[in-house]
């Protein structure tokens, strides 16, 4: 790995190469459908029915 001596340029790169993502929607089959494509690229989804849900 080359080395970067802009340090804000190698905190967002560490920032952006983790895949996590929360889905909130109300509906399961847009949830699925949308972690099924997130997990397509690469992506560790996780679901939430609700904003409630989703700050558990």
């Amino acid at each position: 790995m080359p080395w970067i001596a802009n340090k804000r340029f190698w905190d967002m790169a560490v920032y952006y190469s983790a895949k996590h993502v929360l889905v909130v929607d109300d509906t399961l089959s847009i949830r699925r459908s949308i972690c099924k494509t997130l997990q397509a690229e690469g992506c560790e989804c996780r679901q939430a029915v609700n904003g409630t849900a989703a700050l558990e």
